[in-house]
């Protein structure tokens, strides 16, 4: 496969309100999420996380930055579990940390990675203001350009469970007399290898899938998936929203899918009793296949340009509508705020 090398500054961003429009979240939150976070941070007093956020520099300053800090060794170098190695370099000059801080004075932040983490952090320094802890005005973040050829995003697929009166065979027809429909054969699904392989069948089939429509695939369990795609059109399903947020692959599949036609809605996204995400597209084929879920729905990645032209306009994406891999590793840099 492809190697890919991504490069971000780790540093301390100042906190500030969205309202201020310099950090910009693209995801809806969970209070619950945010509740364990905020527990964590209060008995710990830090950033043991940190959040992935992005910046756009079209001359890529950074990269020549980098280059300078690279010639040194690195204080920390790392492979982890799944063979992906992870290098810290600690900058002391001061030189390169003023060009660093005059390249990002003027940037706006969008978060890729940690919307519950940084809105804990907001929530966190409410609670410590005037006790003299100034770290807490600060949270930890790792920055990475938008033009870095490593930033890479995959989709992040969804599991339905509990769902009253599911009925897969009539949820076929339904999709079969509303949209353009194919069906998938699959490879022998009672082994490990069989499921991963019939996943990246589905994988590439909805890369290679026509553009001019909004690509999905549905399992329900047996030898085949069904891929449905919804033509675009521009349609404003929500006339609310702009026609950013209208097009996106993972608020077609929210609204029309699991809203509409399943009743999954706000109230039963923020209880979490019926929708489970993964990033693994094996893992969506084998928890149908126990009968642990009753479908997988299976989608191609959000683009960081959506990302951006959506939460740009001050709107949310749902839930998981991005994964930007590897994730950050935890516990590499911790930043005390008691300090």
């Amino acid at each position: 496969g492809q190697r890919f090398s991504r490069k971000g500054i780790l540093c301390t961003l100042q906190l500030e309100d969205y309202r201020n429009n310099v950090v910009i979240p693209h995801e809806e939150t969970l209070p619950k999420a945010k509740a364990d976070r905020l527990k964590l941070m209060r008995h710990c007093m830090a950033n043991f996380s940190s959040i992935f956020a992005i910046y756009t520099d079209e001359t890529n300053t950074a990269q020549q930055l980098f280059d300078q800090v690279q010639m040194q060794k690195p204080a920390i170098d790392l492979t982890d579990e799944n063979g992906i190695s992870h290098r810290v370099w600690v900058v002391q000059d001061e030189g390169i940390i003023e060009k660093w801080q005059e390249l990002m004075s003027n940037k706006q932040v969008y978060i890729a990675d940690g919307h519950h983490r940084y809105e804990t952090a907001l929530e966190f320094q409410r609670e410590m203001a005037g006790k003299g802890f100034e770290k807490c005005n600060r949270v930890m973040v790792t920055l990475v350009n938008t033009f870095d050829p490593g930033l890479v995003v995959f989709p992040t697929y969804r599991m339905v469970h509990n769902v009253p009166g599911f009925d897969a065979q009539n949820l076929k027809e339904k999709l079969r007399s509303i949209y353009k429909t194919v069906d998938l054969p699959l490879h022998d699904l009672t082994s490990t290898a069989g499921i991963e392989k019939s996943a990246q069948a589905i994988v590439d089939a909805l890369a290679e899938a026509d553009k001019d429509y909004h690509n999905f695939c549905m399992y329900t369990g047996g030898n085949q998936a069904l891929m449905f795609s919804i033509r675009r059109t521009g349609e404003k399903f929500k006339p609310e929203k702009s026609a950013e947020w209208n097009s996106l692959d993972v608020t077609i599949l929210q609204e029309k899918i699991l809203n509409q036609q399943l009743g999954i809605g706000d109230k039963e996204r923020a209880e979490g009793n019926m929708l489970a995400y993964t990033r693994d597209a094996g893992e969506a084929l084998a928890k149908v296949i126990s009968g642990e879920f009753q479908a997988s729905f299976l989608l191609n990645p959000t683009q960081t340009s959506e990302v951006i032209a959506v939460a740009g306009r001050g709107e949310k994406m749902p839930q998981k509508s991005t994964f930007y891999y590897p994730k950050l590793v935890t516990g590499l840099v911790i930043n005390p705020l008691d300090k």
